[in-house]
């Protein structure tokens, strides 16, 4: 019972040579923590919290991989927020807040092989993608988990932000998407990416239902 939800790694869930994007609603209750993430030291992405900014990072390369980093500029603690990274087909690294561009971080190649790490949602155990000490958990409540592959658009986004996924455009696949409704981290994407609750509570979220993580953001974090 580590406090986060875990989805096992999947064909559909591979990232390799793809341009993808990553979206969670968020109501932080600290102003740390890892919301998404997929990977560990070698390569990966995640959308976490860092003194109260959201940020979205990518890693890639053998060893100690390359990282780029898009910051978003407020503090989001103690009210929901909308957030999506996007890995774009050209490699550049960017984060949408509340529907809109928030930050470029520049260029990166894509991801070359799929991350040993598998997924999470409200921390990231077994190595860090970003810069952060794991499992740097967070505090808050997380809804509306969608992973896609693929070119993301403006448009795209902002069907993301309504949960309306279904309205996600041509040139991207949804492979996972966690509402939460049911109470369960159930995928509802039709890739039968099921996440295992380990230890999150269920809550009212922005759009319907919602898990509560209580764990404490690590140091680095904060």
């Amino acid at each position: 019972k580590d406090g986060m939800i875990h989805i096992a790694n999947t064909n559909s869930l591979d990232p390799t040579g793809k341009a993808l994007a990553v979206s969670a609603w968020v109501r932080a209750d600290k102003p740390g923590g890892v919301v998404v993430a997929r990977g560990g030291p070698a390569r990966g992405y995640a959308i976490y919290l860092q003194k109260g900014q959201p940020k979205f990072v990518v890693r890639e390369g053998e060893g100690e991989g390359k990282t780029v980093t898009a910051t978003g500029g407020k503090r989001i603690v103690g009210k929901w927020t909308h957030l999506c990274g996007v890995l774009t087909p050209e490699g550049r690294v960017q984060l949408y807040v509340d529907g809109k561009l928030a930050a470029d971080g520049g260029k990166i190649p894509l991801i070359t092989s799929a991350p040993l790490q598998t997924m999470q949602v409200g921390g990231d155990e077994g190595g860090p993608v970003g810069n952060y000490q794991s499992p740097n958990m967070l505090t808050g409540a997380v809804d509306e988990v969608a992973v896609l592959t693929g070119k993301i658009t403006a448009d795209d986004v902002a069907a993301l932000k309504t949960g309306d996924v279904k309205e996600v455009g041509k040139d991207a696949q949804l492979v996972l998407h966690l509402n939460f409704n049911d109470g369960k981290a159930n995928d509802a994407s039709g890739q039968k990416n099921n996440g295992a609750n380990q230890g999150a509570k269920v809550a009212e979220g922005q759009i319907g239902k919602a898990m509560q993580f209580a764990g404490t953001a690590k140091k680095g974090g904060n």
